[in-house]
């Protein structure tokens, strides 16, 4: 099949990727882009669906990162909830005017690629024999989040008692 079109409907190649008749061609036949730029400038990501109301980078200037594994789905990212665990080992580190000792922390948050659902990601950030790790513990479903609540309230619950 050939499209013939004519040199007043050639338009530069925005991405700077595909020759200005390949680009003109499959503008002409609706087809999408084969090249994104790759910064986080506002409304350049291809998935221009609305970002969840808890997504921390739809609220703001910027937009959503290209990711190339998932190239037409916004990650959707919460802020990250962070608390002391007194269980593991934490570090030292140096401070603006002192040195501090910085507890392991439990950190949680929430993200959604494109439309799929949420998943709940709960990581340890420790120190094991002087070196720092990151470890995602839990990936949950928000059902499954809902459960490890009633089981861990329950838990809770039985230690609560007169002694």
């Amino acid at each position: 099949m050939s499209v013939n079109i004519a040199d007043r409907d050639l338009i530069e190649d925005p991405n700077e990727y595909e020759e200005p008749e390949q680009f003109t061609t499959r503008q002409y036949l609706g087809l999408r882009p084969v090249a994104f730029p790759a910064d986080d400038q506002k409304h350049t990501h291809p998935d221009q669906r609305p970002c969840p109301p808890w997504c921390d980078i739809g609220n703001s200037e910027w937009g959503h990162e290209i990711d190339p594994r998932a190239v037409f789905s916004a990650e959707h990212n919460s802020e990250r909830v962070t608390f002391p665990a007194t269980m593991y080992g934490g570090s030292y580190d140096q401070g603006p005017s002192r040195r501090l000792v910085i507890p392991a922390t439990i950190e949680c948050s929430l993200s959604q690629n494109g439309q799929t659902l949420p998943k709940i990601s709960v990581a340890l950030r420790h120190n094991l024999d002087g070196e720092a790790r990151y470890q995602e513990r839990l990936r949950l479903s928000v059902n499954d989040a809902r459960d490890l609540i009633a089981t861990l309230t329950y838990l809770v619950g039985l230690t609560e008692y007169d002694r």
